[in-house]
C-alpha cells in the first residue's frame, strides 16, 4: 500500500489509504500534468516550426540551384559551349538573379498571402492579391525575356539553331505527358 500508483487507485475509488490521500492529492497531480503538457505542447510547438521554416526555405534554394545549375550543364553540353561562353553566361544569370531578386521575393510573399487567403476560404482577398500579382509576374516575364535575348547573343547560329530544335523537342514531350 506503500506504492503512488495504489494510492491513487483507492483514492478514485474513494478510499483513502492515510489521512491527506484522495481528491486533494489527485487535484494536486492532475493540475501538475496538465501543466506539464500543455508547457511540453507549446513549447514543441515554438521548437519545431521556426526552424523547419527556414530549413525548408534552405532545402528550397538549394533545389532550385541545383536544378539550374544541372539544366545549365546540360545545355551547354548539348550546344557545345566553349569554356569561354559558359562562363559568360554564368555572369549573366547572376546579374540578372540579383537585379530581379526584389522582385521575385515580393512574388514569393504574395503567392504566400494568396495561398493563405484560399485556405481561409477568403476568396475576395485571394482575387484581390491575384490582381496584385500580375504586375510583377509581367516585370519578371520581362526581366526574363532580357536575359534570354543576352543569353541568346553568347551564342553562335548554330548553337541558336540547335537550342530552338532542344525547345521544341521539349515542348512536344511536354504536351504528351499533359495529354
Amino acid at each position: 500500500m506503500t506504492n503512488p500508483y495504489t494510492r491513487v487507485a483507492y483514492a478514485v475509488r474513494g478510499r483513502n489509504v492515510r489521512r491527506g490521500v484522495g481528491v486533494e492529492y489527485i487535484m494536486n497531480l492532475s493540475k501538475k500534468l496538465i501543466t506539464l503538457a500543455a508547457t511540453v505542447a507549446l513549447s514543441a510547438g515554438a521548437v519545431f516550426s521556426a526552424p523547419a521554416d527556414g530549413a525548408k526555405a534552405r532545402r528550397s534554394e538549394a533545389r532550385e540551384a541545383r536544378m539550374l545549375h544541372r539544366h545549365a550543364g546540360h545545355l551547354a553540353k548539348a550546344l557545345n559551349l566553349t569554356d569561354a561562353q559558359k562562363e559568360q553566361a554564368k555572369a549573366i544569370r547572376n546579374k540578372h538573379r540579383e537585379a530581379n531578386q526584389g522582385v521575385r521575393a515580393e512574388l514569393k510573399e504574395l503567392n504566400t498571402q494568396i495561398r493563405a487567403a484560399r485556405e481561409a476560404k477568403n476568396t475576395a482577398e485571394a482575387q484581390r492579391l491575384a490582381a496584385l500579382r500580375e504586375p510583377l509576374l509581367a516585370k519578371a516575364q520581362e526581366a526574363w525575356q532580357a536575359q534570354r535575348s543576352e543569353l541568346m547573343s553568347v551564342l553562335t547560329p548554330e548553337q541558336q539553331s540547335k537550342l530552338e530544335e532542344l525547345r521544341k523537342a521539349h515542348t512536344g514531350k511536354r504536351q504528351q505527358r499533359g495529354a
